[in-house]
């Protein structure tokens, strides 16, 4: 079996987007799949979450037209302009 090196850990992430900062490329986690209703909103906010509990600076872009709607979820309500 081949050799596999440790995932990084949440301290290691942390570590990568502190040196992004300094014109590094920056670490990104994407949440896909070509079927709707799975859970991606679900799990993209839950890994939000999970990292930045752990120390980890984190964002989360929401780019689903339809469907449940990431802010929501974080108890973020936007009002509209209208």
């Amino acid at each position: 079996m081949p050799d596999v090196p440790d995932a990084p850990g949440p301290a290691d992430a942390g570590a990568a987007a502190g040196a992004a900062a300094g014109g590094d490329a920056v670490p990104v986690v994407a949440v896909a799949s070509g079927k709707g209703g799975v859970g991606k909103t679900t799990a993209a906010v839950n890994l939000t979450l999970a990292l930045s509990a752990a120390g980890v600076r984190t964002g989360l872009v929401d780019a689903d037209l339809y469907g449940p709607d990431a802010a929501h979820m974080m108890g973020r309500l936007i009002s509209g302009t209208s």
